[in-house]
């Protein structure tokens, strides 16, 4: 999932905890609203989009460390050059 999408989740459930909250808890309510809150469900539904596919980041991850080993190679290729150049 991306970080975007985990705060829209988050930011959705967030809302319908308060209104939960808000219905079912206070001074004024009684057992039957609190039987009433355990019985209820709610249905979150999270789209395709929202999910990320673990083979997506094995690939990212893939690629990122291909790009890390390339830039030690050429790093060391500049260590060499430079240690040429102070002799």
């Amino acid at each position: 999932m991306s970080r975007e999408a985990g705060f829209q989740i988050e930011k959705r459930l967030r809302r319908e905890a308060g209104e939960v909250a808000q219905k079912y808890t206070g001074k004024n309510v009684g057992g039957r609203k609190h039987k009433e809150a355990k019985t209820k469900s709610y249905t979150f539904c999270i789209q395709e989009r929202e999910l990320v596919v673990p083979q997506e980041i094995e690939e990212n991850l893939s690629r990122a460390e291909k790009e890390i080993k390339e830039w030690k190679l050429k790093y060391e290729d500049l260590e060499k050059e430079k240690e040429c150049l102070a002799k």
